[in-house]
């Protein structure tokens, strides 16, 4: 259905009528204050004629007289909005009709061309010399053979050949090779009484006359002893 000229456009609808890219237009709009379109929930924008023709004027200001932004925004302040909306080259009204006939005269697709025939391919009768082409394996043999598909052959034993005799292992004792076990203490013995008491305790009856004989020489050398150790005792005192 084709709009008036006093219908809401949205910015997708006023880019196609300038020939202006949305972004151009929202560009526009942060430069120009007097651009000011009706925003509903979302952001989404609604120009009015009136905005429409004004940024046609902008548009021709910029892109065919050159004139840069300040310069637009001093002409608009000096002459007015009108001034610059008069200037835009765009016809609303007669969009509008175009659409209507547009709409009135449905488009005629043409026909599509007929197919063009398919040549067809050279033939060349086959040269004897070639190999024949091998033959595809069968779908059986396009599975890869696991190792678990057959079982595993074991090797086959010679009959005339005597097991080896299993020697016996040697058993080591842990004990000796570490070395020879110690041998727990022996008590020990009571301490000897002295050899005075066990003089005194020997009895003539007891012992044989070469024990007596050797007993009485000792006595002879210890009495000698002790006499040569009293003669000089005064002297070691001296």
């Amino acid at each position: 259905m084709a709009k008036s000229a006093d219908a809401f456009r949205t910015i997708s609808e006023v880019s196609t009528i300038l020939d202006t890219p949305t972004h151009v237009l929202r560009f526009w709009e942060s430069r120009f204050a007097q651009i000011k379109p009706v925003k509903r929930a979302g952001g989404r924008r609604y120009y009015r004629p009136e905005d429409v023709l004004l940024l046609g004027g902008i548009k021709r200001l910029l892109h065919e007289d050159g004139m840069a932004i300040r310069g637009v925004q001093k002409l608009l302040k000096d002459e007015g909005v009108r001034h610059v909306m008069s200037l835009a080259t765009v016809d609303l009204s007669a969009e509008a009709e175009e659409e209507t006939e547009a709409e009135a005269a449905p488009e005629v697709w043409p026909a599509s061309p007929e197919p063009e025939p398919e040549v067809p391919a050279a033939h060349f009768p086959p040269d004897p010399q070639d190999a024949a082409p091998a033959a595809p394996p069968p779908k059986a043999a396009w599975r890869q053979a696991s190792f678990f598909d057959e079982p595993a052959q074991e090797a086959p034993m010679a009959l005339d050949v005597e097991p080896e005799a299993v020697s016996s292992a040697e058993i080591v004792d842990l004990a000796t090779a570490r070395g020879e076990p110690i041998p727990p203490a022996l008590p020990e013995a009571e301490p000897a009484p002295p050899i005075s008491l066990r003089l005194r305790a020997l009895s003539g009856a007891t012992l044989s006359e070469a024990e007596k004989a050797t007993l009485g020489a000792a006595k002879s050398r210890l009495v000698a002893l002790r006499s040569r150790l009293a003669a000089a005792a005064p002297g070691r005192a001296e």
